[in-house]
């Protein structure tokens, strides 16, 4: 038996070109567009198609097709997906493997059925050839691209492109995932702290800063007593800076097995302008909402400046930081400006209670 010709290196070219194209909308989902066209236009089809969906529900998660018009999609989404026979057939099809329209279903048959006469050959639909990318439990993705009936059906030469563009394409959506996922987290960071009109800013175990809210963001904009840098935030003193990252040091370096974290610490912050000092206390990250959205973490900022009023719902605190109301109440009397001693001497309970 004679072995596989090889792909000439015009062929290997283009699948390249495709592939580079698929992973470059991994990361930027506006691009999902341009690399169906491209490759449309080399296997010169019409219409090309990215789904990514439930196989429960259909509900797509990713659904791409430029060049179909908003009415003939919602046609088929809407009456048509539930009369197309060649659709259980491409959903059939093996993780990976590739499909025409020929060996799905009798060119004979298709010519019979409801969904050619009263969808395709109105659009001037009819072959059609693609692959799936991936298939699990839960997924299914397809691709596939369109040929009018007056064109030549899709043959080898292009279901063997195809089927090498599958395995960048399935690691291409793979990306494409923990993209969005990694999105999500950062859109879910964002709109908890920002309800906040303390700012709030996250640290890493290196203390650079993660994520900040509008609030941190604004006071740290006006760089006045506090400002950030790569390698993390600055006071505007040498002592105020090393205080500070003392303080971050101690909350974030790994402990042993059974150890408490360092408890934090509170200091206020000079300001070249000569307006009041900044208010500043920094605490381990211990909130469970914030392990999930923001797992890198170690240690939460709260600063406030004292010639801004603010009012901070204890309610909040304790449900988007997971404080109990007595640890949300000296938190925010802590940021806001007061003294550990002074906190807990309204609170009637021992300096080391409100250290704890």
């Amino acid at each position: 038996m004679s072995p596989a010709p090889k792909p000439s290196t015009s062929e290997s070219n283009r699948v390249l070109e495709l592939a580079r194209l698929a992973y470059d909308a991994a990361t930027d989902p506006s691009r999902w567009s341009i690399f169906l066209e491209e490759l449309a236009g080399a296997l010169q089809g019409i219409v090309p198609a990215l789904t990514v969906a439930d196989r429960r529900t259909d509900v797509a998660s990713l659904y791409v097709s430029p060049g179909l018009s908003r009415a003939c999609d919602r046609a088929y989404h809407e009456h048509f997906i539930h009369r197309d026979p060649r659709r259980p057939r491409i959903k059939s099809v093996a993780a990976g493997g590739v499909f025409v329209g020929q060996a799905l279903l009798d060119d004979a048959e298709l010519l019979r059925s409801e969904f050619y006469n009263d969808f395709l050959r109105p659009n001037g639909f009819f072959h059609v050839a693609g692959g799936i990318p991936f298939k699990d439990r839960d997924r299914i993705a397809v691709l596939r691209v369109i040929r009018p009936r007056r064109a030549r059906p899709f043959d080898a030469d292009d279901l063997d492109l195809l089927r090498a563009l599958m395995p960048h394409l399935r690691t291409a959506l793979r990306i494409h995932r923990q993209f969005a996922a990694a999105n999500d987290r950062l859109e879910a960071t964002a709109e908890i702290l920002d309800r906040f009109p303390t700012g709030v800013i996250l640290l890493d175990r290196a203390g650079r800063v993660l994520a900040t809210n509008r609030s941190a963001a604004a006071i740290l904009s006006r760089a006045d007593g506090l400002t950030v840098v790569r390698r993390g935030l600055l006071a505007a003193s040498q002592r105020d800076t090393d205080a500070l990252h003392r303080v971050i040091g101690e909350v974030t370096s790994p402990r042993a097995h059974g150890t408490p974290a360092a408890a934090g610490g509170s200091m206020r912050l000079a300001r070249p302008s000569m307006r009041r000092a900044l208010n500043v206390l920094v605490t381990p990250r211990n909130s469970a909402v914030l392990t999930d959205i923001e797992g890198r973490a170690a240690a939460v900022v709260f600063v406030s400046d004292p010639e801004e009023r603010i009012e901070v719902p204890v309610d909040a605190l304790c449900r988007h930081l997971g404080l109990t109301q007595a640890e949300a109440a000296l938190v925010l009397a802590l940021a806001q400006g007061k003294s550990l001693e002074a906190a807990a001497e309204e609170r009637s309970i021992s300096v080391l209670t409100a250290r704890t």
